[in-house]
Order: structure tokens, then C-alpha cells, then sequence
């Protein structure tokens, strides 16, 4: 034993203490940490019957949504590899990316299914397109053990592109889980506090910091679609 988590096992220590306690809030929806693990192993079921496992590359471009954090937090329990990529990216910016990873799936949302289709086209990539909305939809599975390793290439992050195309940073389970586990001691926090975040999820800050250090407290996380100067303070 090396005394190093996973992304995976991170939550499900978590998850043992306090399955019923409210974890996730999103405009109107609230899901406690037992509704976002079911959601999590379903997600993670409907990946694994495309062909996703240990070391499989997924590209996902999305807003932020529960649909999107739970479908990370799916396809790094099977030991994939997530590469978030801007939403906002167009079609030959998000296909250089998908030509470089060569991904078996990409995950998007419907508003974005004719930037992807594009960019598919661009590089010949038979990637199948599946909807962030769908796969969450799953039907409920029993839960198999988690695939993931501490050493794991978890995300692969893409850098800005502005000396030319975007590289793509590795990133470990270990490297996010100790992230996790780190920042609610920094930030003296505990079970009873609620983190909110506007920062995009396919950024390292919020999945890293927000999202895993509220799961390593215990604690509530509030995500915003994304962030509004009017509607800040009301949220």
C-alpha cells in the first residue's frame, strides 16, 4: 500500500460516512452523495458497454452540469482518461484535439452534437458522439469495484494553444486526489460548509479544488452553469 487515494476511492470514503447527506446542488436539482454515486456507476456502466476502460482516452465538451461532473467523475472510476476540451472551441480547435487523442467516444451536449460532428469530420475520427443528458439517464447497476490506480493518467488537460496547438498536460488519480485531500486543510474546512463555484469544469480548478475538496470534507458544492456578476450574490 502506498497510502495514496484515487479520484474513485476519495469519494467512496465519503461516501461510507454520509451516503444521505446532500453533496451537489444545480439551479433546482440536489443530489446527496448515495444519488451522485448511483449516477456515477450507472454512468460508468453505459461507458463500459462502448468500450471504455483502463487507459481509454474520452474527450468531453460540455457546460457545467451535474450531467458533466458525474460523467467525469464515471469515466476516471473505470481508470479512463477524461480531456476536457472548452466548449466555446471550434470545430478545427476541438478536431485537432480529437486527432491528436483518438479518442473511442466523445462527450458532448446537444447544443454543441454539430461543432463535434465537424470536427469528427475534419479528422476522419469514427469516435461515437453520445449526450452528456443521455448517458445520465443510465439505468441503475450494482456498483463493480473501481478499475482506477493511483497512477493513472486521470485528465489530460489542454493547454491555451497560443504559441500554436494545444498540448496536453497529464495529470494522475494520485496528483487529484491529493489535491482534494489537501484543500479543505487549507482552507479549514469541514462537513458543515457548502463550496459554490462558477469556474468551468473543464478547467483543473473546479474539479480539482472545488469538486474533490468538498468531497474530501464532506462538506455541499454549489455549481453554477458559469458565472454572472448579476446573479453572483442571489446564487
Amino acid at each position: 500500500m502506498t497510502g495514496y487515494l484515487t479520484i474513485p476511492e476519495l469519494f467512496e470514503q465519503t461516501l461510507e460516512r454520509s451516503a444521505d447527506k446532500t453533496w451537489l446542488y444545480f439551479e433546482d436539482s440536489a443530489y446527496t452523495y448515495g444519488d451522485a454515486q448511483d449516477r456515477i456507476v450507472a454512468i460508468g456502466s453505459a461507458l463500459a458497454d462502448l468500450g471504455v476502460g483502463r487507459e481509454t482516452r474520452i474527450v468531453a465538451t460540455a457546460g457545467n452540469s451535474p450531467e458533466y461532473l458525474l460523467g467525469w467523475l464515471a469515466v476516471v472510476r473505470l481508470g479512463a482518461t477524461f480531456v476536457p476540451v472548452n466548449p466555446k472551441s471550434t470545430s478545427g480547435e476541438l478536431a485537432g484535439l480529437i486527432g491528436q487523442v483518438e479518442p473511442p467516444v466523445v462527450i458532448t451536449d446537444e447544443d454543441l452534437r454539430a461543432t463535434v460532428d465537424a470536427a469528427l469530420g475534419e479528422v476522419n475520427s469514427k469516435a461515437q458522439v453520445v449526450l452528456a443528458g443521455d448517458l445520465f439517464k443510465a439505468p441503475s447497476v450494482d456498483a463493480p469495484p473501481p478499475a482506477a490506480r493511483e497512477g493513472d493518467v486521470a485528465v489530460m488537460i489542454p493547454t491555451s494553444g497560443t504559441t500554436g496547438r494545444s498540448k496536453l498536460v497529464m495529470q494522475t488519480q494520485r496528483a487529484y486526489a491529493m489535491a482534494g485531500e489537501g484543500f479543505p486543510w487549507w482552507m479549514g474546512l469541514n462537513e458543515d460548509d457548502i463550496l459554490m463555484t462558477s469556474l468551468p469544469l473543464f478547467h483543473i480548478n473546479a474539479p480539482a479544488y472545488s469538486t474533490l475538496g468538498s468531497i474530501a470534507a464532506g462538506a455541499g458544492l454549489v455549481v453554477l452553469p458559469r458565472f454572472s456578476a448579476s446573479t453572483f450574490i442571489d446564487s
